[in-house]
């Protein structure tokens, strides 16, 4: 259970608590972005367990040639690599208000059944991190294959605070505008009309 005091705590603030450095921002191994911003809301790629580019996790299916441990560690390090996404696109993640959704992609042996424990990997580290802000929607899929073999693949939606871009500001200021032309138009011909007089009957 949270207290007052853990409420207090930015995330990046827990991160150190707990020991845990954020790794380089992964770079696109595609033609895509690693975060997109649109209105309130970051959607990350999907992150795979790699560090500066270099596997971090055993590669393979889980189930196979991973436990389920070693499966749920590779999740908590792909939600490291979106954390770290997220801050190198916001500039903190103290401006993440929530976690939204966390999808989750486990390369799975015939019969492994147990993608949501892996996955858990990834969500418990989002709460531990934002508290009850943390708990999200989820999704836990097994595939055949992931990309380089990796085990999983983890993507996540956050809502952000503060997230008008600078075309959002201007197209503000230029409605603002435009409101304040109106106005002084109404205006200027009220006054060309003279004071309003009530016609004889």
């Amino acid at each position: 259970m949270q207290t007052e005091v853990d409420l207090l705590v930015l995330p990046e603030e827990k991160l150190r608590q707990k020991g845990i450095v954020l790794p380089e921002p992964p770079k696109p191994i595609g033609t895509y972005l690693p975060a997109v911003r649109s209105g309130n809301i970051l959607f990350v790629s999907g992150m795979i367990p790699k560090i500066a580019g270099q596997p971090s996790s055993p590669k393979g299916k889980v189930g196979r040639d991973l436990t389920s441990q070693e499966g749920y560690d590779a999740a908590r390090l792909c939600v490291l690599n979106a954390l770290a996404a997220a801050k190198m696109e916001l500039g903190g993640l103290d401006r993440i208000s929530r976690v939204v959704k966390v999808v989750g992609y486990v390369a799975s042996a015939e019969g492994f059944a147990d993608q949501p424990l892996v996955i858990n990997g990834a969500s418990d580290l989002l709460v531990d991190v934002f508290g009850e802000k943390g708990k999200h929607a989820r999704v836990s899929v097994g595939v055949a294959e992931l990309p380089g073999n990796v085990p999983v693949e983890v993507e996540v939606t956050f809502e952000i605070k503060g997230s008008e871009t600078g075309a959002d500001i201007e197209a503000d200021h230029v409605q603002e505008n435009l409101l304040k032309e109106a106005e002084q138009k109404t205006s200027a011909r009220r006054r060309s009309r003279g004071p309003y007089r009530k016609a004889a009957v």
